[in-house]
């Protein structure tokens, strides 16, 4: 499995297996830009413009749910579904057990590196078997069949998919079998979106909006609400 930044230099940030793709990230979330000074600037100088301009318009993550299941055709997964599980993981690993995981070991050997692998597996089976009461977290996932409704996620999807395969031809991913699925996390705010909806997470974002303190302090959930407005073509960029 991989991070990598969109190749049209966007800014959500996704992660790739094998046989899938996810965007990830708490509603409003992060992004930084590419270390150059000038660009830095450039986009300190529009956070700035925006923060005297954005109203607060914020809605709970329980609203922002209900808005996604009106905007689509979405079913209910079963808290038992593997992906759901792996969300769990995914919550738990990110949110509650950060303190407790130790750092990847760069600059050691082969056995230490092995060793570290083991580590992260024992805690990946055992957190894939625990339930998510265990950890405080409130969790509910649902995939998206491929209706009529639904379809333009689909194809937006594999409108992305060749983009990322275009330069790389050693990659092969299914976008004909695999689900859109969306997760929701009550206690944290996350959400995560697994092959595509995209478009769908930055309407998330927006909808979910910024109360005065996020405005007040331009934190991660105010630039994380600018770019998914940018995004959806809703206000201008900084580049």
């Amino acid at each position: 499995m991989s991070i990598w930044q969109n190749p049209d230099g966007s800014d959500n940030i996704s992660r790739r297996s094998n046989s899938s793709i996810s965007s990830i990230g708490i509603i409003g979330g992060t992004f930084s830009p590419k270390r150059d000074p000038l660009l830095e600037e450039k986009y300190h100088n529009w956070i700035e413009e925006y923060a005297n301009i954005i109203q607060p318009c914020s809605h709970t993550i329980e609203e922002t749910e209900q808005y996604f299941l009106q905007q689509c055709e979405a079913v209910p997964m079963d808290n038992d579904d593997k992906r759901m599980r792996s969300y769990q993981y995914s919550v738990v690993m990110n949110y509650k057990l950060q303190d407790k995981l130790s750092v990847f070991p760069f600059d050691m050997n082969n056995e230490a590196i092995e060793k570290w692998n083991r580590i992260q597996s024992d805690i990946r089976r055992e957190l894939m078997n625990t339930l998510p009461e265990q950890y405080g977290i409130k969790i509910s996932g649902y995939y998206l069949p491929q209706t009529e409704r639904n379809l333009y996620l689909y194809e937006e999807f594999r409108s992305e998919i060749e983009r990322i395969t275009k330069h790389n031809e050693d990659l092969i991913i299914d976008t004909y079998c695999n689900d859109i699925c969306l997760f929701f996390e009550r206690t944290t705010g996350d959400i995560q979106c697994s092959n595509g909806g995209r478009s769908m997470i930055n309407r998330l974002f927006v909808f979910r909006g910024v109360n005065k303190e996020d405005i007040k302090l331009r934190n991660a959930r105010f630039q994380g609400y600018l770019s998914s407005m940018r995004e959806l073509g809703n206000i201008s960029g900084f580049r």
